[in-house]
């Protein structure tokens, strides 16, 4: 079996079965609200709760929730971006949806029974949600 260089910093096995299992109580309680949600695949698959698996071993690794807006928007907010145009009022749509969804997923997923941060390092991707765990301790989702 080949490894990559970077395999150390890989959470282990067991690490990541509590990751995706509370990855996937975080999508039924998005879902149970009324909200689409979905795991992140790399591909816009559908507007909605979009959640990410992040497998790394450090503190960054964990439960990710970012809002996928539709895919017009996304196509119009990345063509403006390609043609330097950061300040575009669509943009400026898609940062005030971004900060807006964020916030009631935010609500939902903390009133739901989570433990959550919001996330706003745009060097990183759009505002999202660090679902640290459930309130029941001990859930095994940290490295």
């Amino acid at each position: 079996m080949m490894t990559s260089e970077f395999e150390h910093l890989r959470a282990d096995d067991a690490v990541l079965a509590a990751r995706r299992d509370l990855a996937e109580r975080v999508r039924a309680a998005l879902m149970y609200a009324g909200v689409p949600a979905f795991p992140s695949t790399g591909a816009l698959v559908s507007a909605g709760a979009e959640i990410e698996i992040d497998a790394a071993s450090d503190e960054a690794g964990g439960v990710y929730v970012y809002w996928a807006p539709s895919g017009e928007l996304s196509k119009a907010v990345r063509d403006n971006w390609m043609a330097g145009r950061t300040n575009a009022p669509v943009v400026e749509l898609f940062e005030s949806i971004s900060l807006a969804m964020r916030d009631a997923l935010i609500e939902i997923v903390r009133r739901s029974g989570f433990r959550v941060l919001a996330v706003d390092d745009y060097a990183m991707g759009p505002p999202a949600i660090f679902v640290l765990g459930s309130n029941d301790e001990g859930d095994g989702t940290r490295a």
